[in-house]
């Protein structure tokens, strides 16, 4: 309701609803330029015996409470548009009854907030205001003030988000008029993965066709192109991941880097009971220049290869994505698929987009059953030792040494042997031993280590898989 010339508000009976039958409430005047007048209470006009009901208002003359300017705190540029909503302490309500209003910066980043949202009894007072501050684009800004002094001047500065470049995953270099061929993604369940572009541009000749980019680039050059991989679980709903990718085509002149793998040859193998030999791991360096990718593949399903520590993955049941930089890879004898013969070898080859690859060679034999053996270097046998001992030796068996636990013998009162402790796993510390066995599964040579006694080390007990 807005008075007339004169000055005069009606509110008439359209102007009313009836709240249960009662018709009561409180009157809130206010006018730019003058302090908002104290409410006043309507009684309950549904019982009043005459109408109307006057209830007249004088405005106290006021003006500008807070003013001020918000700016870009990283350029100092001005910011408009910016919602400066504010509520008075102790809490109370503005015209209506909202507990909190706002005012919007103009063009230059100004805000005026007058004193029609405050009563007169602030001039002697004081007043108190929170301010919430928030814009597209930056983080929000607060602030409490209390002053007695009008106008109050109340400049912000709002902090434009920090943004992290999106991280590039850099594919292997490619070159030109040269078939490009590399899988994006390991799937076991090949209909449960994809692959698909979602932003920027692929080279030219190059395709992405059942989640395989390939094709022969006619344009060198650096691309920038973003994939949107979605894995669909055998539970739980869809995962989706875009990933920023950067793939350059050089010439065909180019330099190459390649890689190089730490073995040639390994020996797996697998117990009666078809339990296989431990994961072995592959270390694959690779050399610059150049972004150099590689895959891994195998000429037989008699082996198990991945890139994870427990390979579960047959080669013929599934596809698996090339490895950017260096890295490592595990091989297993497959228990499901054991070598029909005492003895088999296969191929495990390593591929990198450079046009060089490196084999090993992987020989699996069945196990005889024999026990594991070994050797207890120091201390000597029946030696009265000290303090803290090295206790060195090895320990083989044709599938795996699982174990290597060091006893003492008992003094008077003790049941039995008395455990001192466990040998660990130190792989490539006795090449000596490897080269006298080279029939027996490759890193399987197990090193004591230290103990502490003061009674002879009689006894060594290995564990192997049944």
């Amino acid at each position: 309701m807005t008075t007339d010339s004169s000055g005069i508000y009606r509110f008439t009976g359209s102007d009313i609803m009836s709240f249960g039958g009662a018709l009561s409430g409180n009157l809130y005047v206010g006018a730019s330029g003058y302090f908002e007048a104290p409410p006043a209470a309507v009684p309950d006009l549904s019982v009043q015996s005459s109408l109307p009901v006057i209830r007249d208002f004088t405005l106290a003359p006021g003006g500008t409470v807070v003013r001020g300017t918000v700016r870009n705190s990283v350029t100092s540029a001005p910011i408009a548009g910016v919602a400066v909503s504010f509520s008075r302490n102790p809490m109370s309500t503005f015209r209506g009854g909202a507990t909190t209003v706002a005012v919007t910066t103009a063009a230059d980043g100004s805000y005026v907030i007058d004193s029609s949202y405050f009563n007169e009894s602030g001039q002697s007072s004081g007043f108190s205001i929170t301010f919430g501050l928030t814009a597209p684009g930056y983080l929000g800004a607060s602030r409490s003030i209390s002053f007695t002094a009008v106008p109050r001047t109340e400049d912000f500065n709002l902090t434009p988000p920090v943004t992290t470049p999106p991280e590039v995953s850099p594919l292997p270099d490619g070159y030109l008029n040269t078939l490009y061929k590399w899988n994006t993604v390991n799937c076991f369940i090949r209909s449960s993965c994809s692959v698909t572009v979602v932003g920027g541009q692929l080279p030219a000749g190059v395709l992405l066709n059942n989640n395989v980019l390939q094709g022969t680039p006619t344009q060198t050059g650096l691309y920038l192109f973003k994939l949107e991989y979605t894995t669909i679980p055998l539970f739980g709903p869809p995962s989706v991941k875009d990933v920023n990718c950067m793939l350059e085509i050089k010439t065909q002149a180019a330099v190459r880097g390649h890689v190089t793998v730490n073995r040639s040859t390994l020996h797996l193998a697998l117990s009666s009971s078809n339990t296989p030999s431990s994961p072995q791991p592959i270390f694959v360096n690779t050399t610059s220049p150049g972004v150099i990718g590689w895959t891994i593949s195998a000429n037989s399903n008699s082996v198990l290869v991945s890139v994870n520590p427990a390979p579960t993955v047959q080669f013929e049941q599934t596809s698996i994505a090339g490895t950017v930089g260096s890295g490592q890879f595990y091989i297993q004898a497959n228990f499901h698929s054991p070598p029909s013969t005492f003895t088999s070898t296969s191929i495990v080859t390593v591929q990198d987009t450079g046009g060089n690859s490196q084999q090993i060679a992987v020989t699996i034999t069945k196990s005889t059953g024999a026990p594991p053996f070994g050797v207890l270097d120091t201390p000597v046998d029946n030696s009265m030792v000290s303090g803290a001992v090295p206790v060195t030796g090895w320990a083989l068996d044709d599938v795996e040494v699982q174990a290597v636990d060091i006893y003492r013998d008992p003094v008077v009162g003790e049941p039995g042997q008395i455990y001192i402790g466990s040998a660990p796993f130190v792989p490539d510390a006795r090449p000596d031993v490897a080269n006298a066995f080279p029939g027996e599964p490759t890193m399987q040579v197990r090193r004591c280590h230290s103990a502490r006694s003061t009674l002879p080390i009689r006894s060594l007990r290995f564990q192997a898989p049944t």
